[in-house]
């Protein structure tokens, strides 16, 4: 068997993303866990608030500076060339060169984020 198409290409483990407030912490996400398989879709799904979008741009590294966001767990991804690299530790020039090229996400307006155009 290829184990090459059995290995995921994400593995996301505990992830928890909090923000600090004048009230306090607050935790966005919880000890999220998943992984996605190569060659398959993986869809975040939940109600509004449920810390879908903080997620992806968490993994994505897209969430601002200025939010002084929390964040622990690993991400393990496994690039096209087979190196393996925790998406919340590579420095942002990797990171950069991985976004768009090798790690993307779609916006959930589908309407405009699915448009072929």
């Amino acid at each position: 068997m290829n184990t090459a198409n059995t290995t995921p290409r994400l593995t996301v483990t505990n992830l928890s993303t909090s923000f600090p407030t004048e009230d306090g912490l607050i935790r966005s996400v919880a000890d999220v866990s998943f992984a996605i398989q190569p060659g398959k879709t993986t869809a975040l799904v939940g109600e509004s608030g449920s810390g879908k979008s903080v997620t992806s741009l968490t993994l994505m590294r897209l969430l601002p500076k200025t939010a002084n966001a929390q964040v622990s767990g690993s991400a393990s991804f496994v690039t096209r060339e087979g190196k393996t690299l925790d998406l919340l530790q590579i420095g942002e020039r990797e990171m950069r060169s991985l976004r768009g090229n090798q790690l993307s996400m779609i916006f959930q307006e589908p309407m405009t984020s699915l448009n072929p155009v």
